[in-house]
C-alpha cells in the first residue's frame, strides 16, 4: 500500500504515461482523463482489494467507471500494474468506425500464406498524424488445427457500393513478398446469382517491384468459371517514398484510375472485356477492401529471409463518393466554410477572396464543368488544393 508521497509520484507517472498513450492512439479526452488520475491512483494503489495477477479473484473490489470517455486513464493504470503492455493497449484500442468498416478475422484469401486477424488492424499516431495501421508479422498462429506463419490486418466495408469515386491516402512499405491492395470485390460467393465474379483493383503492389503499381480488373459473368478474363496494367510509382493518393472512378460507362489525383488509366466499362459474349461490363455492387497481404509461397516473389518483418501500411484517409444525379446541375458561387462544405461533385465552382482556404489543409474539389478562380483568391502556404473533373457524386464516407 503506497503512502501519500508515493501516491503523488505514482500520479505523476500515470499522467506522463497517459499523455504518451493518448499521443500514440491519436485520440482522447485529456481534460476528464487527467482529472481522474488522483482518484483512480488512490483507489488502485491504496484502497482497493484486488490482485493484478489474478483478475478473476472472487472477493476482489470492483470499480465501475460511468464516464467511458475517460477509460484511457484506467488503461494506463492497468499497463502500469503489469496487466497489459503499453504496446498491446495501443494496438487493441478501437477507433475504427464500425458502422462503416469491419476487420477481417481468421480470414484467408486464395493461396496467400497469411491469416488475417483483427488485432493487426489498429490505430497509431505516425509522425504526428493519426492513422490506421495494417501490420503483417511473421509469427505462429493456429486456427482450426492449421498452423500459419504470418498474420496480417485487413478492413472491409459493411456496405456494398455500385458506382462512385473511391480514394485512399496511404504509405506502403517495399519488401520482398509484400502484396498490399485497395480493391472492390464481389462474387456469387456472397450473392445468390451463380457463376459471376467481379473485381476492380484500385491498386496492388508487389514488393519485388517497389516502383510499380498495378491496376487490374477481373471478371466472370457466365458458367463455366473459365469463361472470364483479367486485365492488368502497370504504372510507375515509387509508393514506398511516402504518402500517396490512390483513386478510382467507376460509372456504368467508364472505369478511370488515379494516382495523386492524376488520371493514369481509363477504360470503357461496356464492351471491352475481350471475347466474352456478354460484354456488359462490371455493373454489380461490390465491397471495398483494404488489406496487407503476402505473395503466395509458390509465387516468383514470395516472402523470404530478406523480407523486413514486421511491416506496416499506414492509412491516413479513405473517401467514398457515390454516383448522384439530382443536384449536380447547380453552380456554386463561393465556399465560405470549407469545413462544412458538402464535398460532392458540383456543376461549376467560382471562388474569390470570400472563400478562404484553411491553412495547412488538404482540399479536393470535384466539378463537372469548370472551376473559376478569381485574381484575389489565394492558397495559403502549406495547403494542398486539388481540382478533379468528375461525373456527379455524393460524398458517402470519410
Amino acid at each position: 500500500m503506497l503512502q501519500i508521497n508515493e501516491l503523488e509520484e505514482k500520479a505523476y507517472t500515470i499522467r506522463k504515461n497517459l499523455l504518451n498513450f493518448i499521443y500514440r492512439i491519436g485520440m482522447g479526452h485529456l481534460g476528464g482523463e487527467l482529472s481522474l488520475v488522483e482518484v483512480a491512483v488512490a483507489l488502485y494503489y491504496r484502497f482497493m482489494n484486488y490482485d493484478p495477477t489474478n483478475p478473476k479473484m472472487t472477493d476482489r473490489d470492483r470499480l465501475i467507471l460511468s464516464k467511458g470517455h475517460c477509460s484511457e486513464t484506467l488503461y494506463t493504470i492497468f499497463s502500469d500494474l503489469g496487466m497489459y503492455s503499453m504496446d498491446y493497449m495501443v494496438e487493441h484500442f478501437e477507433t475504427l468506425n464500425t458502422s462503416v468498416w469491419h476487420k477481417g478475422h481468421n480470414a484467408l484469401h486464395a493461396e496467400e500464406p497469411q491469416i488475417y486477424v483483427a488485432h493487426k488492424a489498429y490505430p497509431k499516431n505516425e509522425n504526428g498524424v493519426s492513422c490506421l495501421v495494417l501490420e503483417v508479422k511473421d509469427t505462429v498462429y493456429f486456427h482450426n488445427g492449421t498452423r500459419y506463419n504470418y498474420v496480417s490486418g485487413e478492413i472491409l466495408s459493411n456496405q456494398l457500393y455500385r458506382y462512385g469515386y473511391f480514394e485512399m491516402r496511404c504509405h506502403i512499405p517495399a519488401g520482398q513478398g509484400f502484396f498490399p491492395a485497395f480493391w472492390l470485390w464481389m462474387s456469387s460467393k456472397e450473392d445468390e446469382t451463380p457463376c459471376w465474379y467481379n473485381e476492380i483493383d484500385i491498386f496492388e503492389m508487389t514488393g519485388c517491384k517497389p516502383n510499380v503499381t498495378t491496376n487490374n480488373v477481373h471478371y466472370k459473368f457466365t458458367c463455366p468459371p473459365e469463361n472470364g478474363g483479367n486485365e492488368y496494367k502497370e504504372q510507375p510509382c515509387n509508393y514506398s517514398d511516402g504518402y500517396h493518393w490512390y483513386g478510382l472512378e467507376w460509372t456504368p460507362e467508364k472505369i478511370i484510375w488515379y494516382l495523386d489525383h492524376k488520371v493514369i488509366r481509363e477504360e470503357d466499362n461496356i464492351g471491352w472485356f475481350g471475347e466474352l459474349d456478354n460484354k456488359q461490363g462490371i455493373q454489380h455492387a461490390m465491397r471495398l477492401i483494404i488489406n496487407f497481404a503476402l505473395k503466395p509461397l509458390n509465387d516468383k516473389c514470395p516472402p523470404d529471409e530478406t523480407t523486413p518483418l514486421p511491416a506496416h501500411m499506414y492509412i491516413d484517409k479513405v473517401n467514398v463518393y457515390q454516383l448522384k444525379t439530382e443536384d449536380c446541375d447547380v453552380p456554386v458561387y463561393e465556399i465560405p466554410n470549407f469545413n462544412t462544405f458538402r464535398y460532392g461533385v458540383k456543376q461549376s465552382i467560382t471562388l474569390t477572396s470570400a472563400s478562404t482556404l484553411p491553412p495547412q489543409s488538404d482540399i479536393t474539389l470535384r466539378v463537372r464543368d469548370f472551376v473559376e478562380l478569381k485574381n484575389d483568391f489565394t492558397i495559403p502556404a502549406g495547403t494542398e488544393f486539388c481540382i478533379i473533373p468528375s461525373s456527379c457524386y455524393e460524398n458517402d464516407i470519410e
